[in-house]
């Protein structure tokens, strides 16, 4: 088409000029009935063109009309999209915020059960190190956090102390196989070492074979350790099996808590061995 356009732009412009001219005249007439024979013949000839150019005319107004219009729709949906954008991020962070609020108002609920002082944390990073499984937190030797501390949740124990800088501190996690936990079987008071295990699970070692353990039983700590208080939650029974030719029973344990979604911890702090190192600190600036 716009080749065809451009082949024959003289004979176009020619033709429309022509047409165009007619129209002017024609329209020109007030009435046809002052016509002459001539005007009349012209009027007539040009009369399909007029309504033709008048359709076209009106198209073409209505086509621009329509443009506009589209045009002005396009960028109220652009502006709308924008808004409802902004609107689903806003709705977003306040579910987060809603979350991490139910997440606090549960751990600090937790927090006034404990008969110790405790330092809520934030985690920060998981550790580096390979060889160990461990997390970081943004609490340290400044707000009373040493080594050797449980580290809780309200859904169970994560792990204690190992390292304490001024602002931070590293975290042993209970899954990691150089801890050792003193539990016991919250519904038949039997004793052992919880471990960590591959896959974020515990085994409890030094189980005798006579204790009765059975699936789905709470493991709790018994506070023989030093670090955790008693009565902690720590993980429920998932397997058990026992041999004749064994002295120890196998008893595999879930924890209660998540690892992989710890957000917020709390730390237990000792009074005792924080009234120690205030001692040491005073003792220091003097």
């Amino acid at each position: 088409m716009i080749d065809f356009i451009k082949r024959h732009k003289l004979s176009i412009l020619f033709i429309t000029l022509f047409f165009l001219s007619i129209n002017i005249y024609s329209s020109n007439i007030k009435s046809k009935k002052d016509l002459n024979g001539f005007q009349r013949l012209i009027l007539d000839a040009t009369l399909p063109v007029q309504k033709l150019i008048g359709n076209i005319s009106s198209s073409f107004y209505s086509a621009i009309d329509n443009y506009i219009f589209l045009f002005d729709v396009k960028k109220e949906n652009v502006a709308l999209k924008q808004k409802l954008t902004k609107l689903s991020a806003k709705v977003e962070e306040l579910k987060e915020i809603k979350i991490a609020n139910e997440r606090l108002r549960n751990l600090l609920e937790f927090k006034k059960t404990l008969q110790n002082e405790a330092v809520s944390a934030e985690v920060v990073a998981k550790g580096a190190s390979s060889w160990l499984n461990t997390i970081i937190i943004d609490k340290g030797k400044k707000h009373g956090i040493l080594p050797g501390l449980a580290v809780v949740t309200e859904k169970g124990i994560v792990g204690h102390t190992i390292y304490t800088t001024n602002n931070f501190a590293q975290v042993l996690l209970i899954i990691d196989n150089n801890s050792g936990i003193d539990v016991i079987n919250r519904r038949s008071r039997a004793k052992g070492i919880a471990k960590g295990l591959k896959d974020s699970l515990c085994k409890i070692d030094y189980l005798l074979n006579k204790e009765d353990v059975k699936i789905d039983d709470t493991i709790i700590t018994s506070g023989m350790d030093g670090i955790y208080p008693k009565g902690l939650l720590v993980g429920k029974v998932i397997s058990v099996t026992k041999s004749d030719y064994e002295l120890f029973q196998n008893t595999i344990v879930e924890p209660f808590v998540d690892f992989d979604k710890l957000e917020e911890v709390l730390v237990i702090i000792k009074k005792e061995e924080l009234l120690d190192e205030m001692h040491k600190i005073t003792q220091k600036n003097k």
